[in-house]
């Protein structure tokens, strides 16, 4: 753990994680250095997208990041009522409790979501979170990203800690390019995968079942590829917010579903050997699960079967 959020300071002191923003016409230059960071190490990458998706909601908010700050983001909305923010008469007062706060203990600041009962985002200082109560996550997947759950009892925090009005953080269009971008991540593991599975190597030439699951992985792999360059293209574009919210829950689920089929095809052609003799692919084997599930599943396939149920538009024609 300590390792990893080393890795990210020296990242970030370095200024690698200055990436172009959402819309700036160099998506994919975003997208990419996201594949490239989750194909290296997925707990890694966790801990610089959030950073990176922080910076990003920032400037949407016309606000300056902190500086010399490294940034969380624990703003899920499967969490967000889990927190309640109260107005008092010195600024803003948080009270509940949060899970999946990753960098929880290594991270300057944080943006966290809480419901007054409006959802509302703020910016938290480490001096803040160093007074919250922490519970370490004790999961196998993503045990690097310093995650955990904190609980916050009467969290004071300034006026100006608000950022963007109320409501800002569901409605802003930027949501969804950061939903893509979390994508990208995912991509960037089964892109590991891939490359570990090439290097492997082992009779695959002599044996078509093990040939025929490496196809099948290639396919998977090229059809969330073009989904994510056509999403940083739509985003680059100007995509309208509606649009754009069809797009990362169609995007999510393609990348998804091809991430889970290329660890099992390779686990099918290859059986455990990849994950026996590297310590990296079987880290990437618990990582990888562990991280898709940070998506809504079915509930995020029922919000897309409700924007497209009334259209009639073959869209991808």
């Amino acid at each position: 753990m300590a390792s990893v959020a080393s890795a990210v300071r020296e990242l970030f002191e370095h200024a690698w994680l200055e990436l172009p923003l959402p819309g700036s016409k160099d998506t994919r230059t975003r997208f990419r250095c996201f594949v490239e960071l989750g194909a290296h190490d997925l707990s890694l990458a966790r801990l610089c997208e959030s950073h990176a998706d922080a910076i990003a909601i920032l400037r949407e908010a016309g606000r300056e990041p902190a500086a010399d700050a490294v940034y969380g983001v624990w703003a899920s909305d499967s969490t967000a009522s889990a927190v309640r923010a109260e107005c008092t008469p010195e600024g803003w007062q948080l009270q509940g409790e949060l899970a999946g706060c990753y960098g929880v203990s290594s991270v300057d600041r944080a943006l966290i979501l809480a419901s007054s009962p409006e959802p509302m985002l703020f910016d938290v200082p480490r001096a803040a979170l160093d007074r919250l109560e922490i519970e370490h996550a004790r999961a196998v997947g993503l045990a690097a990203a310093d995650g955990g759950r904190i609980k916050l009892d009467r969290c004071e925090l300034p006026v100006d800690a608000l950022v963007g009005p109320p409501g800002f953080q569901r409605s802003r269009r930027g949501r969804w390019s950061g939903a893509i971008g979390v994508s990208a991540v995912w991509f960037g593991g089964a892109v590991g995968a891939y490359r570990a599975w090439q290097s492997a190597k082992q009779g695959a030439a002599n044996d078509p079942h093990a040939q025929a699951h490496l196809g099948a992985a290639y396919a998977a792999m090229s059809a969330a590829g073009q989904v994510l360059h056509d999403a940083a293209h739509a985003i680059d574009a100007g995509e309208s917010s509606e649009a754009l919210r069809r797009r990362a829950l169609w995007t999510r689920h393609v990348v998804e579903t091809s991430c889970l089929a290329v660890l099992d095809r390779m686990g099918r052609a290859l059986g455990d050997a990849p994950s026996s003799w590297s310590a990296a692919h079987a880290r990437r084997l618990a990582d990888l699960p562990a991280y898709l599930r940070q998506s809504q599943a079915e509930r995020d396939l029922a919000s897309l079967g409700q924007l497209v149920s009334s259209s009639h538009e073959v869209a991808w024609l």
